[in-house]
């Protein structure tokens, strides 16, 4: 991926240097969900990336922002690396999924020479036919994978205070930090609780949901229904309706449409099941349903959904494996907006 974009390469078929601000124009659109803590920067400092930049570029941007910008026979090697690499990066890895991945990672050595050239194929290049092996015998890559590790490494770097006795001082914030947990779940429900958890997710929480779901920021009656929301709610029993903007659940904060204040990444985009079937959407809003008369400070039980405008799936990115047989990217969707709202629990949604 880096040489595509250096000027030393400019001349080589597989360099895209020419086309760089057409590249720059797609990546530095990309709007990330909260998750992904880096914002795209220009393909033109690729050599200044960190570590999580390229992992994100190469799971989640390299697909969809070279299509059609790449050539073909290089993005379908590309396609087969990539999807090979997320297979076996997966929760759940069948042995279908194995051999996908080992038929598709053979295919993209095999192709590489003859796309690349000898002098390119590195020790590293074969490694990469020994993932499927190591995966059957150690586990998913996440589970060994060094990202963990750096985390813990700066985690570590923010405990130290002074430039003597290191190791005191790591030992001592630590045990700090765990005094201070066993602290917190200790305490009972109630104000205290909750001003702690608060002040720990650095948000302003409102209510439980239930264990790990929370709403965030303040609760607005509607005196008036919009039509839009009244639709998506036709078919539910309620009085009384408040809307919210964010949801806290299992640790990752749902940011829907309505909330201006974030602009620079967007977390209203999820997946949620109906009848075991897995389908996507974008919140436009929270609501919380009561059947209360209650004006100011409700403090009333009721119930959460989502109002979210469903995405219609056009396809998916496919990896093409030896004999014609196609493999698809299983994180990657083509999608456009339905404008038909509708209803989801918050317990059903997810984040994509």
């Amino acid at each position: 991926m880096l040489m595509c974009f250096t000027e030393d390469f400019a001349g080589c078929p597989f360099s895209l240097f020419q086309v760089t601000n057409v590249v720059d124009q797609r990546l530095l659109s990309i709007k990330p969900p909260k998750f992904i803590h880096r914002m795209p920067r220009s393909v033109l400092e690729i050599c200044h990336w960190k570590t999580s930049e390229l992992k994100t570029c190469f799971f989640y941007y390299a697909l969809p922002v070279l299509s059609g910008i790449m050539r073909a026979d290089f993005y379908e090697n590309l396609k087969c690396l990539i999807t090979a690499v997320t297979l076996l990066n997966s929760d759940d890895i069948t042995q279908v999924m194995l051999d996908n991945a080992n038929m598709l990672l053979k295919k993209f050595v095999r192709e590489f020479e003859q796309l690349y050239g000898i002098e390119y194929c590195s020790l590293n290049l074969h490694q990469l036919l020994h993932l499927p092996k190591c995966v059957s015998d150690l586990g998913n890559l996440w589970v060994y994978s060094c990202f963990p590790y750096e985390d813990l490494n700066g985690r570590f770097v923010k405990l130290v205070h002074g430039q003597t006795n290191v190791d005191s001082q790591i030992v001592s914030s630590h045990a700090l930090i765990l005094k201070s947990k066993r602290k917190f779940d200790a305490l009972p429900r109630g104000e205290i609780r909750d001003f702690c958890h608060d002040r720990k997710r650095m948000v302003k929480i409102i209510e439980m949901l239930f264990e790990g779901c929370y709403s965030v920021g303040k609760y607005n009656h509607l005196a008036e229904i919009p039509g839009f929301i009244r639709h998506a709610l036709r078919d539910l029993n309620y009085n009384k309706v408040m809307t919210y903007k964010r949801l806290l659940k299992d640790k990752k904060i749902y940011v829907s449409e309505s909330y201006q204040r974030d602009v620079e990444t967007v977390s209203s985009y999820v997946a949620f099941s109906v009848n075991n079937v897995v389908l996507f959407g974008c919140i436009n809003t929270f609501v919380k349903l009561t059947e209360c008369d209650c004006i100011n400070n409700c403090q009333c039980p009721g119930e959460h959904y989502a109002i979210l405008d469903p995405l219609v799936t056009e396809g998916q990115f496919q990896a093409m494996g030896d004999r014609r047989c196609q493999i698809f990217l299983p994180h990657i969707f083509k999608c456009f907006r339905a404008e038909a709202y509708n209803c989801i629990p918050v317990s059903r949604l997810d984040t994509v």
